[in-house]
């Protein structure tokens, strides 16, 4: 009898470890959790910054406000790409500018008609995000046509300061593309031979912002023999400018003052148009010009552009947080006073669920929205 007993007893014993430790597994992985819900900068898997709100939450553009634009795609310039293909070209371009441009989640999507939404929850820039969206970014190199270098070098011998800007702004001086040869082939260098990874740099002398980029395969080529043209000697007066322009608008250009093969930089930019630029260079250009169609006529701009108010969405989520906690409330005190000791259980159960599912939202992280709250 008493071996019986003693035999119970451990086993009960057994019991209430094991019930210990699954205790304290559930508080430590409840605590982790909670952590990661109410820490705002709380890691992620994602490389994105946390939400710009107490708890660091993703919210979506209902949520947060921000920006939302429709673009009509020019169909019309699709050649012989099926419109479904030309429109997916397009949709992934924006979204990898719009990836790097910052703010919460954004969507891109089409739209029947051969339309294309995006939406940038916290943009509050709708200028910029036009800018960035909108533009067909081709980028394309120039060089001096022979009578513009004799108009530079008269002004040079006067001794005047030579602002290529300028000269190119009033038309005094006129750019032909910068070309080589590719076997029997003249071809002209552009945005399409750069390598998908142009930075924004310091120059250390001068602290000024500069887009450098690399060049692979036949643009290295290119770039070889056009610097190879353009460059006189070591700081000679004859080194000759290397334009560079972004969907046919001036951006600078440099004297070439080096044989270059498979790299350069891109001088004369502000911090800020030097960041947009990168990103424009490194998620490529528009296959089809974006913009909207009136009385038959394709403009540039977006269809519709929309801001947001964030106050909306923070007084609407006010009210739903509200609703929930009186909900939640009156839920946990009937399953309390009808259920006593298994209702309190249950209840808790109940509140470390949501904390848990919050924890795997922000740490995925999901983009909360209005509906989906």
């Amino acid at each position: 009898g008493s071996v019986g007993a003693g035999e119970e007893a451990c086993g009960e014993s057994a019991m209430r470890r094991k019930s210990l430790i699954r205790l304290a597994m559930i508080a430590v992985l409840a605590g982790l959790a909670l952590a990661e819900v109410l820490v705002p900068s709380a890691p992620s898997i994602s490389e994105s910054a946390p939400g710009d709100n107490a708890l660091g939450m993703r919210l979506g553009l209902d949520l947060s406000g921000g920006i939302h634009l429709v673009y009509d795609a020019d169909l019309t310039q699709i050649g012989n790409e099926s419109a479904g293909e030309a429109l997916d070209g397009v949709v992934d371009i924006i979204q990898r500018r719009v990836d790097a441009f910052g703010g919460s989640e954004p969507v891109v999507q089409t739209q029947g008609g051969g339309r294309i939404s995006i939406q940038l929850p916290g943009v509050r820039d709708m200028q910029a995000a036009i800018d960035l969206v909108g533009q067909t970014a081709e980028l394309d190199f120039r060089e001096l046509t022979e009578v513009s270098w004799q108009i530079v070098q008269a002004q040079v011998g006067t001794g005047l300061p030579v602002s290529y800007e300028s000269l190119t702004a009033q038309g005094t001086i006129e750019w032909k593309p910068a070309t080589g040869l590719l076997g029997s082939e003249e071809v002209h260098l552009t945005g399409r031979h750069l390598e998908r990874n142009s930075q924004v740099i310091l120059r250390q002398d001068t602290n000024q912002p500069e887009v450098a980029f690399n060049l692979g395969g036949d643009g290295a080529e290119l770039l070889r023999q056009i610097s190879t043209r353009l460059f006189a000697g070591q700081n000679s007066l004859q080194n000759r400018p290397f334009g560079i322009f972004l969907d046919g608008e001036y951006v600078s250009s440099p004297n070439m003052n080096a044989v270059l093969s498979d790299s350069g930089v891109i001088t004369g930019l502000t911090l800020d148009g030097a960041r947009e630029l990168a990103i424009l260079l490194n998620a490529g250009a528009l296959p089809i010009p974006l913009g909207h169609w009136e009385r038959g006529v394709f403009i540039t701009g977006p269809a519709v552009q929309d801001e947001v108010d964030p106050t909306l969405g923070a007084d609407s989520l006010e009210k739903s947080l509200i609703a929930g906690s009186i909900g939640l409330s009156l839920v946990l005190l009937f399953m309390a006073l009808y259920y006593r000791l298994p209702g309190l259980l249950a209840g808790g159960a109940l509140i470390i669920y949501g904390i848990l599912v919050l924890a795997a939202f922000k740490l995925i992280p999901v983009t909360l929205t209005l509906s989906g709250i």
